[in-house]
């Protein structure tokens, strides 16, 4: 598998906006896409969004509205608190015009701002890679 050469490449410590940062085992290529960031390599892509808290809302808040929100066919669900974040994940599959896709998405709530991410992938092995990356998300500069 190689990645695009027109791309720039990431690999290990990425550091997102403000304090936000992520790590990534292997090399991706980044761009950006309708106001996200992507991280991708063949039959792997991470779609990151950052929000902030606009409305000065706690953690708790935002989490509750995000956990409601979720899709009822939510399955394999994180919720914990860890250190100063609050994780929220869970696996989806979804429906796509030719096949179906496996989806991991991932919330990480901090106190100014939280980190959307969804993860796509090809392969069943790659599940804990795409759990992985969302377990990496810190909201501190490594």
């Amino acid at each position: 598998m190689t990645l695009h050469p027109d791309f720039p490449i990431e690999q290990g410590h990425v550091q997102l906006l403000g304090d936000w940062s992520i790590f990534l085992d292997q090399p991706h290529n980044v761009r950006l896409e309708d106001g996200s960031l992507v991280l991708w390599r063949p039959g792997f892509t991470i779609w990151i969004s950052i929000w902030n808290n606009d409305k000065d809302e706690t953690i708790e808040q935002r989490r509750d509205w995000i956990v409601s929100t979720a899709s009822p066919d939510a399955y394999d669900i994180l919720s914990a608190q860890d250190g100063t974040v609050f994780r929220y994940a869970y696996r989806l599959n979804e429906e796509r015009e030719e096949d179906s896709a496996q989806a991991y998405y991932g919330f990480v709530i901090g106190d100014d701002s939280h980190i959307q991410i969804a993860v796509y992938f090809d392969s069943s092995y790659d599940l804990a890679r795409a759990k992985a990356a969302v377990a990496s998300v810190r909201n501190e500069i490594p």
